[in-house]
């Protein structure tokens, strides 16, 4: 890890340093698994009994979830070898978890990769998993998607300057005329729907202008005409009146924007042995991560 002091490093994202030497990579490879394994139950320094005796053994993480993972974090400025790997091995033997995690930042030895692999082979041993887990360099960066533009096209209906033209039958003149309406008098009034006779609702206009306008094919717009084969009122200032059909146009209005999704500051790498994982925890995520101070 280029003898980057974890702790130190740990103090940068979070305010504050660990108590105990050296605690600060194992806290910091916790925080990795949580934001990875946004379901599993993850808990730093658990000591985990053995299933065949009072003996105990300490992990520095436990990951639980379908199945029970027990982690070793070394903190080396070299890489980890086998006798690392093989002493997780040992333990794994006797322990509940069903698989063991070995992290680091200094990679592993050849002997050590084989191991786990002879393990994989090996239907006594219980496999185990290999991460680099180390700050991030610039050259970590160099090739990944590190931020987004989004370029959105957002259609909207122009109702300001939408144009609405009912035709009405015969009847409806009479009763504009009962409700004081002169002839040629301009005419107003609040559409939110048609009715029956018996005032039930047949359609609302959120219901219309939500499935059934037709696309101008001039452009522009929505035009076409609402009309039913039953006999169809609308109301105007509380009264139902007959109308034949309601003609409209509905403008559209188009608004262009940008969006760019930045992925946020680079701070950590995370790369499994078995290549399934090769990512960037970003400074921002690790943050969310929240730990008691007195954790370790």
């Amino acid at each position: 890890m280029n003898n980057i002091n974890m702790d130190d490093f740990f103090a940068d994202i979070y305010g504050w340093k660990p108590i105990k030497r050296g605690a600060g990579y194992e806290l910091l490879v916790g925080a990795v698994l949580k934001i990875l394994n946004k379901e599993a139950s993850i808990a730093n320094n658990v000591f985990v009994r053995s299933e065949y005796s009072a003996d105990k053994f300490q992990s520095d993480i436990l990951i639980e979830q379908e199945d029970s993972t027990f982690v070793e974090a070394k903190d080396y400025a070299s890489k980890v070898g086998r006798e690392d790997v093989q002493k997780l091995a040992g333990a794994l033997l006797v322990v509940p978890q069903e698989k063991g995690m070995v992290a680091t930042g200094g990679g592993f030895t050849r002997n050590a990769i084989q191991y786990v692999k002879d393990c994989q082979h090996n239907p006594s041993a219980k496999p185990i998993d290999l991460y680099i887990i180390r700050p991030s360099t610039e050259g970590d960066i160099k090739g990944r998607v590190t931020e987004i533009h989004i370029k959105l096209i957002i259609e909207s209906m122009d109702y300001a300057k939408a144009k609405f033209e009912p035709s009405f039958t015969e009847e409806a003149a009479k009763i504009f005329g009962e409700m004081g309406f002169k002839k040629d008098e301009k005419l107003s009034f609040k559409f939110d729907g048609f009715y029956r006779s018996d005032g039930s609702v047949i359609e609302t206009f959120r219901d219309l202008t939500s499935n059934k306008l037709v696309v101008d094919p001039q452009g522009g717009g929505y035009s076409g005409e609402w009309r039913y084969q039953e006999k169809t009122f609308i109301k105007v200032r509380d009264r139902l009146v007959p109308i034949n059909y309601l003609a409209y146009h509905i403008p559209i209005t188009l608004t262009k924007e940008k969006i760019v999704s930045k992925a946020g500051e680079p701070c950590i790498l995370v790369r499994s042995n078995d290549g399934s994982i090769d990512k960037i925890i970003s400074k921002e995520e690790l943050k969310r991560i929240k730990f008691e101070k007195d954790e370790k």
